[in-house]
């Protein structure tokens, strides 16, 4: 994608037409490329976060209704509980919101970096517009002049490139990390949510059998 620094001696208006025109290309593919969008950014953390609950939580749910049908003593123990599923819920929440914050931060630093590219990308292409457009006007047919330009859009294009190289290297590196680290953002919530989950059901179960085995301490909690 680059343009060779090398030169003729006595550099003709045409040679020097050609170069300006693939350094504008060069420039207008790097304003492309530094366009897109970092994949994965996250605009709705809470969203994210609320539809891996939703997951877990659809099962325990499942679960609870087919508890209740076992009579007004399993809907009470289970009515209970409630304070405490909402809250392992809200944790839950909480919990991947703030991890997914932290690894946010990695794509809003690598969106940055390559607005930083696009904006030189663009500065490059529209030097490289204006000096296509001297190219072609008759008063300004100076090949030594336009060849210093040249030279000096050639380098700049050049040092664009690689850095775009660079950076792309980098962006796919760490996004893919940070793609990984962050689906271990669910796994630990996840597990730590049923770890929770599994106490309160216990807890209702236990509830429900002391409440089988003990009728009269059905009635006597309020």
């Amino acid at each position: 994608m680059g343009v060779a620094e090398s030169f003729p001696p006595a550099p003709t208006l045409e040679w020097i037409l050609n170069e300006s025109n693939r350094i504008l290309n060069t420039a207008a593919t790097i304003v492309s490329v530094t366009s897109e969008m970092v994949m994965n950014h996250i605009t709705d953390l809470a969203g994210r976060a609320e539809s891996q609950v939703n997951m877990v939580f659809r099962d325990i749910e499942d679960f609870l209704t087919e508890l209740s049908g076992y009579g007004e003593q399993a809907q009470h123990c289970i009515s209970q509980k409630r304070s405490e599923l909402q809250k392992a819920r809200d944790d839950l929440i909480q919990n991947l919101v703030n991890c997914y914050k932290v690894r946010q931060k990695v794509f809003e630093r690598l969106k940055s970096e390559r607005t930083v590219l696009h904006d030189e990308a663009i500065k490059l292409k529209q030097d490289a517009e204006v000096n296509l457009a001297r190219c072609t006007e008759e008063s300004n047919r100076n090949c030594e002049v336009l060849n210093q330009n040249l030279t000096r859009l050639s380098k700049r294009v050049n040092t664009l490139v690689k850095k775009a190289e660079v950076h792309s290297k980098k962006e796919f590196s760490e996004r893919r990390e940070n793609i990984i680290k962050m689906m271990a953002c669910d796994r630990k919530a996840v597990d730590q949510a049923y770890k929770t989950i599994r106490k309160i059901i216990k807890d209702i179960k236990d509830c429900m059998f002391t409440k089988i085995n003990n009728p009269e301490s059905f009635y006597s909690v309020k």
